[in-house]
């Protein structure tokens, strides 16, 4: 444990990782990873199908466009909301109090607020193609005390979006400025950036109501969020700060090869979660 960093990163599913000096993991809790090589996606620390016990727990923790935001030195106003000096607000109090009601331990909302300064960005690609809507999802249903829950079967989308819906949540909540990039549907949605008193989480919740349709360019936004960390990297070692990168798929992308479109990830400040969002044997 002397080797350990005592930093513990909570990925999006909750896979729960503690990370050595050099880097790699160590440990994961809920982990499920598949056949996909580490060699193919190097920049991708796991891989990882949606399990719905996990969900309980997702969370990403990202941060701030980096132009305005730094993660260290941080103080904590006395309401609770982080300050630097770069200007990054996160609301500390408020992220803290919306996982407390979804009865996140202590344990895990003290990761989520470290975590909170360790990502400049998140950044979720969210597959909204048609083959989304078939039947081998999974979600869990809590009762009403929250103490008891069972899972039912649901459409790929309806698990994907409950969990996306959370990751909206959180970076509203905690004022973590995120991106939700769908495949097929408009413009990126940025939530977290503003106090905009929930707009864009309106939005994005909007989006996830809608039915899924489409095919699966995965390897065009790939190479789009590819130049948003390039054009950050200089600022993000010099914070050592990284990108969070989570792409939820329940297949391979219409538009080439993805692991040749993730190869320009590697080396760059960027930790990547693949979130596989299918039951499919032949597919993970």
């Amino acid at each position: 444990q002397t080797q350990l960093q005592d930093h513990v990163c909570v990925c999006a599913c909750v896979c729960v990782c503690v990370e050595r000096d050099e880097g790699e993991s160590a440990g994961c809790v809920f982990a499920h990873r598949q056949a996909w090589s580490q060699k193919e996606i190097a920049p991708f620390q796991h891989v990882q199908r949606m399990e719905p016990f996990a969900k309980e727990y997702s969370t990403m923790a990202g941060s701030a466009p980096l132009v305005t935001a730094r993660a260290i030195p941080v103080s904590v106003t006395p309401d609770g909301r982080g300050l630097n000096d770069r200007g990054l607000n996160l609301n500390l109090a408020r992220a803290s109090q919306f996982l407390a009601k979804k009865r996140w331990p202590p344990g895990l909302i003290k990761c989520v607020q470290d975590n909170l300064h360790k990502y400049a960005y998140r950044i979720f690609i969210v597959d909204d193609s048609g083959s989304m809507a078939a039947s081998d999802g999974n979600r869990l249903v809590t009762s009403a005390n929250g103490l008891h829950a069972k899972k039912i079967q649901c459409t790929r989308w309806s698990e994907l979006a409950e969990t996306v819906k959370f990751h909206g949540e959180l970076a509203y909540m905690s004022q973590a400025p995120t991106e939700f990039r769908f495949l097929n549907t408009g413009h990126p949605i940025q939530v977290g950036t503003t106090e905009d008193g929930g707009t864009s989480l309106s939005v994005l919740q909007g989006m996830l109501s809608e039915s899924p349709g489409g095919v699966t360019p995965l390897c065009r936004h790939v190479r789009e969020v590819t130049h948003i960390v390039q054009s950050m990297e200089q600022q993000l070692r010099a914070n050592r700060q990284e990108v969070s990168l989570t792409i939820f798929t329940d297949g391979e992308s219409s538009d080439g090869n993805l692991a040749a479109a993730l190869k320009p990830l590697e080396g760059l400040p960027v930790r990547g979660v693949i979130r596989l969002c299918t039951d499919n044997d032949n597919v993970l």
